[in-house]
């Protein structure tokens, strides 16, 4: 192995640096190895004609104070680094805090009113009704801000459905227009017979708000937003620029009216924490998450600007080939309907250590026409088996549990007791943040919070 191939081995890309000082010994002639060297991490070169004890002694010199130097610099720009970002975590958990207490606000007050309204002598089942389905949007609104938090962290993946960019926008106009405010007003110039793509809905939501939103705080006079769709075909030349495959693409257009974004700004605008907001007014993620979105979508972003003339972000998202498609997203409406009841009895082992979780779940599975029997941890649930076993036909186990045992490691030790059960999990944890997720690639993982709809429909999956 030849020095330039142990300096590859070695080299940290990050860095931009070996492990240690390095001078690197060429022939006469192989001038274009050593800068290749130098590329690698090496801090100087000498020609192996010209070696002297002089020379020897200067390169290692030089090489160990530019090593130290580029050291320096690393931690250093390191440390900047970790004070923005943890100044922007601070910023962003304010903005958290401030979102959750407006649902928590809403959420609250609507609880109480039903108590109110349930009490009287003449009960208004209509108006109940209302400020039920009111507290259920609001905690489905905090589920999605959960959901995105995650996803930006990347501790969440993408839930993508083959979709109608043009229904999709279709359907959350108005959230955009409330978004935009009175002095931005909203127009859409959607392409004909556009092509399906497969993305997370919830997500794509998000990323036209973010920009719509960085559009409406540049137009502060007002102006005008316009969203445009169309089918492109990307040919290798753009795919190159892109970094994307060539191919059919769905191509999505958001442009304002605003003062367009300098170009010492444009090129850091999808930077994480880079923000041209004032102190406290933005975190510099808004762009980041739409950046990392696209990406991994395996789209691609890129924005044109012009100085008083407005800005336009291009997002690119390849067609989908699926032969079945789903318009839209879920219907939120038939997840709040009442689970249907089950045709044949079971009974299911409820394993959850949060009570009043477990107490909704027994209650929404007895409604479904279940037997349900509870336990709060693993070994309970291992005792319940080893007793009567024969009785019980699914276990539907939370991940994540104090203990001895998580609810992977009770179930692997409940099958053995009785081989034939079925099981299935749950957790509000991020997939990189539950014990034991590889075992559980076969088995079937509902996530929390889940719709009562949702966990019915689960659980006949996993009886079947």
């Amino acid at each position: 192995m030849d020095g330039i191939h142990i300096l590859k081995e070695i080299y940290n890309e990050e860095t931009e640096l070996g492990p240690c000082p390095t001078v690197m010994l060429t022939g006469k002639g192989s001038e274009v190895i050593a800068i290749e060297a130098i590329r690698l991490g090496a801090q100087d070169y000498i020609i192996k004609e010209n070696i002297s004890s002089d020379a020897l002694y200067i390169a290692i010199t030089k090489a160990r104070e530019s090593f130290d130097l580029k050291t320096s610099h690393n931690e250093a720009k390191a440390f900047i680094e970790l004070s923005q970002k943890m100044d922007a975590i601070g910023k962003l958990t304010s903005g958290i805090a401030h979102d959750f207490n407006n649902l928590l606000t809403i959420t609250f007050g609507n609880a109480a009113l039903l108590i109110s309204l349930l009490q009287k002598e003449e009960v208004d089942a209509e108006l109940c009704i209302e400020k039920t389905k009111v507290i259920q949007k609001t905690t489905r609104r905090g589920a999605d801000l959960v959901k995105r938090l995650m996803v930006f962290a990347r501790q969440k993946s993408l839930e993508p459905v083959t979709l109608d960019i043009n229904d999709l926008i279709n359907d959350f106009k108005d959230l955009l227009e409330r978004t935009l405010g009175d002095f931005v007003n909203l127009n859409t110039d959607l392409g004909d017979d556009l092509e399906h793509i497969d993305v997370d809905p919830s997500q794509l939501e998000n990323a036209i708000i973010n920009i719509a939103a960085n559009a409406r705080d540049v137009m502060l006079d007002g102006g005008k937003l316009t969203l445009k769709t169309c089918n492109t075909n990307i040919n290798d030349k753009l795919a190159t620029v892109l970094k994307i495959s060539a191919g059919s693409y769905v191509k999505l257009s958001i442009t304002d009216t605003g003062d367009g974004i300098d170009d010492e700004v444009i090129s850091r605008v999808f930077d994480p924490f880079f923000t041209t907001k004032d102190v406290g007014k933005g975190t510099g993620l808004g762009l980041s998450m739409v950046y990392g979105f696209v990406t991994d979508s395996n789209g691609a972003i890129e924005v044109e600007s012009q100085k008083n003339q407005g800005t336009t972000f291009h997002l690119y998202f390849p067609a989908s080939s699926a032969e079945q498609t789903i318009e839209g997203s879920e219907d939120q409406e038939s997840n709040d309907k009442p689970a249907s009841k089950s045709d044949i009895s079971h009974t299911i082992l409820v394993v959850e250590d949060e009570a009043e979780i477990r107490l909704l779940t027994k209650m929404l599975l007895v409604e479904a026409g279940y037997n349900v029997v509870e336990a709060e941890d693993g070994q309970e649930a291992l005792d319940i088996i080893a007793q009567c076993g024969d009785d019980i036909d699914l276990v539907f186990t939370d991940i994540a549990m104090p203990g001895e045992m998580n609810g992977v490691q009770a179930a692997a030790r409940m099958q053995v007791i009785k081989p034939t059960i079925k099981l299935l999990f749950t957790s509000g944890h991020a997939a990189e943040a539950v014990p034991d997720m590889e075992l559980l690639s076969d088995y079937p993982v509902l996530a929390k919070p889940y719709q009562p709809q949702a966990l019915i429909s689960k659980i006949k999956d996993a009886l079947k």
